[in-house]
């Protein structure tokens, strides 16, 4: 019984340290000319002109959501992670040679920096920002999670390069 009890609170204790991956609030993503709000099942695009767009399924990569281009021709993915504080992206496809997804030939590819997120924060430290300026400008202040953006941003860079090496 003991050992239960312990095994209890460890599980416990490890649960109480980590973070929630699924968004309770609105995230902005920051793209190239534009804007992205992921709000639950729907993604508001701000651009030249305001579209919303439903989601169109979810894998492992997270939920897509897919917008046929004006001219009709090019449809573009977006792909938001679960994770509010990784980016999401952006795929440019065209669809001129069939309407079904194995016939789109992938024209651009882009990334959409989630504000606030592990990118944001790494990209501001590495500017030369201190931990207590990346925690002002992103977490409210709380040191202790700007720390653990810019930790785990530079860990799954480090694994990247090692892998590529």
């Amino acid at each position: 019984m003991r050992t239960k009890l312990v095994l209890l609170a460890a599980l416990a204790v490890g649960c109480a340290g980590s973070r929630p991956t699924h968004a309770r609030f609105p995230v902005e993503y920051a793209c190239s000319d534009f804007a992205l709000v992921h709000d639950g099942d729907t993604l508001q695009v701000a651009g030249a002109a305001r579209t919303t767009a439903p989601v169109s399924w979810r894998d492992h990569a997270g939920s897509h959501f897919l917008l046929r281009v004006a001219t009709g021709v090019d449809v573009i993915e977006y792909v938001v992670p679960e994770d509010p504080y990784r980016d999401a992206s952006e795929r440019v496809f065209d669809t001129s040679t069939g309407s079904s997804i194995v016939d789109w030939r992938l024209v651009k590819r882009d990334v959409c920096v989630a504000r606030g997120g592990y990118s944001d924060a790494l990209v501001r430290y590495a500017r030369g920002e201190s931990v207590a300026e990346v925690a002002t400008a992103l977490t409210a202040g709380d040191r202790e999670e700007a720390l653990g953006l810019v930790h785990h941003a530079l860990r799954e860079l480090q694994g990247r390069y090692y892998k590529e090496r």
